[in-house]
């Protein structure tokens, strides 16, 4: 029986020591099947997570169709995200420091814990902090509204599940 994931279960987690790497493992329809890297740290904080996926379109329509035809170009992605403005947690500080710093930061955006047994799966790509807005409801806490989206790297993006 299949199993719907929940959104509560979802993980964003970052890399906190060293340089991104290619997930290990092979790819198969363009899914990387390994275990996770031993220096992911879930940010338990975020909540409210969208993850975009998309691609631009290319045109390949011909005259003998008689259709416009279109292909997947280039893929592309956003993640868009809350996390509570709390300057003592390290992955709202990892966040914020990317942002003003205009460093990337390395991040996995799972549907569920990524550990060893798990068939976890979404993105895990080097980010670059494109928006970091601070909301100051009269009611609730500050919440920071977090957009980041794939940056240049050694290793392009991949779309991964955990083994």
């Amino acid at each position: 029986m299949s199993q719907i994931s929940l959104g509560m279960n979802g993980t964003v987690s970052r890399m906190t020591t060293g340089t991104r790497a290619a997930w290990a493992g092979s790819a198969t329809n363009g899914v990387y099947v390994a275990a996770p890297p031993a220096s992911l740290s879930t940010i338990n904080a975020v909540r409210n997570v969208t993850l975009n996926l998309g691609a631009t379109e290319a045109n390949t329509s011909n005259r003998g169709s008689g259709w416009k035809l279109s292909r997947q170009a280039l893929k592309e992605a956003s993640i868009d995200f809350e996390i509570p403005w709390n300057n003592g947690d390290a992955g709202f500080q990892a966040l914020l420091q990317a942002y003003a710093g205009g460093t990337s930061i390395a991040l996995a955006v799972l549907d569920g814990p990524c550990a060893t047994g798990t068939s976890s799966e979404g993105l895990w790509a080097d980010f670059a902090v494109m928006a970091f807005n601070r909301d100051e409801p009269i009611e609730s806490e500050m919440i920071a509204k977090v957009t980041v989206k794939p940056t240049d790297s050694a290793v392009p993006p991949q779309y991964v599940q955990c083994e």
